[in-house]
């Protein structure tokens, strides 16, 4: 297998995502986390991106071996045939030959204080994900994906931890130790939440890192205007600051995809953002449930800079787990979109989904409805529903 297929990615020589809360790291956006050892840490400073775990994957990368953290969301769509993030940004060049570097990008989660519960989110990164599971109690019928929406100790203690004490914590400090230890190697710091407008901290981590040339800001917008127009106003000097919109739909998909986000509020603040002199990009998450809006989306927004990924976790929310209708009406619709890299997407939707991934969108669709009082599943295709065998209203 080794020898016919190439395992390579360049992001894990490249690329850190540091994650406080949770106490965890991933050496790609795309790779699945490793905890933190803290006693390591303190042994080690401004060598976060090198410890044994890191060392040891890159080291298969290089001997072209297929290592478990990358099974995920890379590996495992290629073998269904869709395309990985590792493709479609183009990592499968050989960048470096040592396995000891030092990232050009970190990723850094600020916190997951967040009030919307996004349809592909989980309790990990949304706060309102984490109240939902520890209120109402665990998803089930989703097979190996069960433990994204199962609540956990942890969960139910950052439930009842302020915002301000979760960030005096030793960990916490440690890995804002290594941000400025390494800040200098960076080509670019991203910074997501949660939602990072809901950060009170915020402008004091972008006044710590105005040194990074390139810095990129997640947000869904979807705070009060008040608010937003607040922080955006003490934005405007910082001229290496680009705003990434995440978005896909409009109107009810918008809202129904961006649990808790009003579409009225949202144009609100993408109004004033655009009236600012920050640098704007969208951001758009695609799997089965945010396909179906997302040519409308593009038509409203195509003057903007448009970047994707595209969803292999869960696994039953890839874009090609549709109905054979729907899917024939979406590859039509990109005849007529000019997004770069859309073969990729193509490529995506023409893999065929198995039983087990239509029975598990059916399962989640339905608990995520009845979880979310007034939410509407009958803006999606009579055919994709009727598919997924729901019992529609």
């Amino acid at each position: 297998m080794s020898k016919s297929r190439n395992y390579y990615c360049s992001n894990k020589f490249k690329f850190l995502k540091i994650d406080a809360e949770q106490k965890t790291t991933y050496n790609c956006h795309a790779a699945a986390p490793h905890a933190v050892d803290l006693m390591w840490l303190r042994n080690n400073p401004g060598q976060l991106f090198n410890t044994p775990i890191n060392l040891a994957e890159r080291q298969m990368m290089l001997d072209n071996q297929r290592n478990k953290s990358c099974e995920q969301n890379c590996y495992r769509a290629e073998d269904n045939g869709a395309a990985g993030p590792r493709l479609y940004e183009g990592h499968v060049e050989r960048t470096h030959t040592n396995v000891v570097t030092m990232p050009e990008t970190i990723d850094l989660t600020i916190s997951s204080e967040c009030n919307l519960s996004c349809s592909y989110c989980c309790r990990e990164f949304s706060s309102l994900w984490r109240q939902d599971l520890v209120k109402n109690g665990s998803y089930t019928g989703l097979g190996n994906n069960d433990s994204r929406y199962q609540p956990t100790s942890i969960d139910q203690v950052l439930l009842h931890i302020s915002q301000k004490n979760r960030q005096k914590s030793e960990l916490h400090k440690l890995l804002n130790q290594e941000l400025s230890l390494v800040s200098p190697h960076l080509k670019k710091l991203v910074i997501t939440g949660g939602e990072p407008f809901l950060n009170n901290s915020l402008i004091e981590i972008l006044d710590n890192v105005k040194n990074i040339k390139n810095i990129k800001l997640f947000t869904s917008l979807g705070v009060s205007t008040a608010r937003f127009r607040r922080l955006i106003n003490q934005m405007t000097g910082y001229e290496n600051l680009t705003i990434a919109v995440s978005m896909e739909n409009i109107g009810p998909y918008h809202e129904f995809n961006r649990f808790g986000t009003v579409w009225k509020n949202f144009l609100t603040n993408l109004e004033i953002l655009e009236q600012s002199n920050i640098a704007i990009l969208f951001h758009s998450t695609l799997t089965n449930l945010t396909i179906h809006g997302f040519a409308d989306f593009y038509n409203r927004f195509k003057h903007h800079n448009i970047e994707f990924d595209l969803a292999h976790q869960p696994t039953f929310m890839p874009v090609y787990v549709i109905d054979h209708q729907s899917r024939e009406k979406i590859l039509k619709q990109f005849d007529d979109i000019t997004l770069p890299k859309k073969e990729l997407i193509i490529k995506s939707l023409n893999s065929v989904p198995s039983e087990q991934q239509r029975q598990q969108t059916s399962n989640f669709l339905t608990q995520f409805v009845q979880r979310r009082p007034g939410l509407n599943w009958n803006i999606f295709p009579a055919d994709f529903l009727k598919w997924l065998n729901v019992n529609v209203v």
